[in-house]
């Protein structure tokens, strides 16, 4: 009785407040992001979603790796204090994609990995242009200019689906 008296009338007694002080549930999303060098959009999509809570595991992968982060990917995300220099081009074909909740391809242009999953709805599409093009005339900051919109873009696409996946959940 001496327990409930210190906390008779509190506010964080209540039930509602007791709600809202829960610890939140652990993520467990895993998400796979594809391209075909798995050296820009998608390292791109995996240190960003590295740095949200709702992924339990994030990997990226392509069709046909390049075998290197591309520089200006690095530089883009290092710009907004995400380092991405011990990521690698690695080779889908190393990864059970099923075991994924989530497989994302970002190609636009270019034919994008061929994705077969036993769960068609786990597949989603999120088509954004290469930035790792190169053009003449063009100067390094134009060039970055393009990884940084990538960046923004996907980062953008990325809150977008976690507000929708949390929606659901709620």
């Amino acid at each position: 009785a001496a327990i409930a008296s210190c906390t008779e009338g509190r506010a964080d007694t209540h039930p509602s407040t007791q709600e809202h002080l829960r610890a939140p549930s652990p993520p467990t999303m895993k998400v796979m992001f594809l391209c075909v060098a798995n050296s820009a959009r998608s390292q791109i999509a995996e240190g960003l979603a590295k740095g949200k809570a709702f992924f339990s595991e994030v990997e990226s992968a392509g069709s046909a790796p390049s075998g290197a982060v591309r520089p200006l990917a690095i530089a883009a995300m290092k710009e907004i204090g995400i380092d991405i220099t011990a990521q690698t081009s690695k080779d889908m074909a190393d990864f059970d994609l099923n075991t994924f909740d989530a497989v994302v391809t970002l190609c636009a242009e270019e034919r994008c990995p061929v994705v077969l999953l036993k769960d068609k709805a786990k597949h989603l599409h999120w088509p954004f242009a290469d930035p790792a093009g190169d053009f003449p005339g063009e100067t390094e900051e134009q060039k970055l200019d393009r990884f940084r919109k990538a960046r923004d873009d996907i980062n953008a696409k990325l809150d977008e689906y976690i507000a929708e996946q949390t929606s659901k959940r709620s």
